[in-house]
């Protein structure tokens, strides 16, 4: 120890390069450290994990696309393909169909038409006629547009008397002085309940939008909204109770309902 310290340089411009040298070389072997305990951790788990957690049984998450294509039928990797037939050992087969999409959806038509220049005939230069049109159709999706609604309420009051201020009330809304509209609440409930979109990732996503709503304010709509529909989830509850049978979990059990005095 005594020897060390001996070695230490005498200037203060010595000893900073010194530290400096000694942190950069405590931070590559904690680097290192970390690498090795990473990979005996992945090892671990690999050789004394369960069989449902090894990694050998988990698909990558980056080839999910080229997985799916593996398992299609050859006629339904490309969705471009025509119609027909196909030869098959003793017969032919009809090749799959595209399904169409639903009708329910709204459509924007796109013409592509040709120029005046190119709608003269170049054999006896008669002007061309249209004899029918060719239909194809896209799926398109629009992403979700955030907008700001400024309510505007107008303020009238008598000019003599001034007896006071009248405007028209503000709508009702299901959370009083929030930021959010019924349409925000309903799209961040259907993100998180029925899309498991957890509300860190939606504040992620608004965040990309130039909108910053922490996560505790998100929550505290949703408890709020909670607390909205808790009477219609009583109503379905003593619904119910009142049933004789009741399914749950796939699976059918005769329930006795006893009424509680």
């Amino acid at each position: 120890m005594d020897k060390a310290l001996k070695d230490l340089p005498e200037t203060p411009e010595e000893l900073r390069k010194l530290v400096s040298q000694l942190q950069a070389e405590r931070d590559a072997f904690k680097q290192r450290a970390d690498t090795l305990q990473e990979q005996v951790n992945i090892l671990k788990a690999w050789r004394f994990g369960r069989r449902s957690e090894k990694f050998s049984d988990h698909p990558s998450l980056f080839d999910e696309a080229e997985a799916e294509e593996q398992t299609l039928p050859e006629e339904e990797v490309s969705d471009s393909e025509p119609e027909g037939t196909v030869d098959v050992s003793g017969h032919k087969r009809t090749k799959g169909k595209r399904k169409p999409l639903p009708a329910n959806l709204p459509r924007r038509k796109v013409i592509h038409d040709l120029s005046e220049e190119q709608k003269v005939c170049g054999e006896d230069g008669h002007t061309l006629v249209e004899i029918g049109r060719d239909i194809s159709e896209q799926l398109e999706i629009i992403p979700a547009q955030v907008t700001v609604i400024r309510h505007i309420r107008l303020k009238y009051g008598c000019p003599l008397c001034h007896s006071g201020v009248q405007r028209e009330p503000m709508p009702l809304q299901p959370i009083p002085k929030a930021l959010a509209t019924a349409a925000m609440l309903a799209f961040v409930a259907v993100s998180k309940y029925a899309d498991a979109l957890p509300l860190y990732r939606q504040n992620i996503i608004l965040a990309r939008s130039g909108v910053d709503l922490p996560r505790s304010t998100l929550a505290n709509w949703m408890i709020r909204c909670g607390q909205l529909v808790q009477p219609l989830i009583n109503l379905l509850r003593d619904r119910m109770l009142e049933s004789g049978v009741i399914q749950m979990g796939g699976v059918s059990r005769l329930v006795e309902i006893q009424e509680v005095a």
